[in-house]
């Protein structure tokens, strides 16, 4: 019971916080083809991390600078580590608000990337408010959660197997 209500308060705060509610109309003329800088939250499922390198390998492909933004446990399951510049966060780092605490707040507020790619599909609270207290013109995440409305593109969630949900992202992206 606690638990949903200290939820609902970091859902607030969040929201009050880092999210602009009157922000101007968003241009999405080729902005996955001029975006550089991707940051990539990635999954916490084992099986969704896994299928996730998708995603990574086709930005890679296109010659994108890709962030991991990873736990730090996680680190050694990433291929070709030279390849990508990592964000990485502890348990330590989780306030018991469920949302990244004062001192990760503030060194993700001075990153800012082009374009932050939510890969999470389950919810999680930590993750998909750290999409939002990043710097970014454009957030891209799967409808699901507290802050799906405030993607600036929301992709369609197949709850069954996550690589079509990642397939899905692949070809809404390609189309801008």
């Amino acid at each position: 019971m606690f638990d949903k209500i200290k939820k609902k308060i970091a859902v607030s705060l969040i929201k009050r916080k880092y999210i602009n509610k009157g922000s101007e109309p968003v241009v999405f003329n080729d902005f996955f083809k001029k975006a550089i800088n991707y940051l990539v939250i990635m999954p916490e499922n084992d099986e969704d991390f896994k299928n996730s390198f998708a995603v990574i390998k086709e930005l890679a492909e296109k010659g994108k600078s890709i962030t991991l933004f990873i736990p730090e446990h996680r680190y050694s399951l990433i291929p070709a580590k030279e390849k990508y510049r990592v964000l990485s966060y502890s348990i330590q780092h989780v306030s018991k608000l469920f949302i990244p605490d004062v001192i990760l707040q503030e060194k993700l507020r001075k990153k800012s990337f082009d374009v932050i790619l939510n890969l999470n599909i389950r919810d999680n609270l930590f993750l998909d408010s750290s999409a939002f207290i990043l710097n970014s013109s454009y957030r891209v995440g799967f409808k699901k959660g507290d802050f799906s409305n405030f993607y600036t593109l929301q992709i369609p969630l197949n709850e069954n197997n996550s690589n079509i949900s990642y397939e899905n992202l692949l070809n809404s992206l390609k189309m801008f």
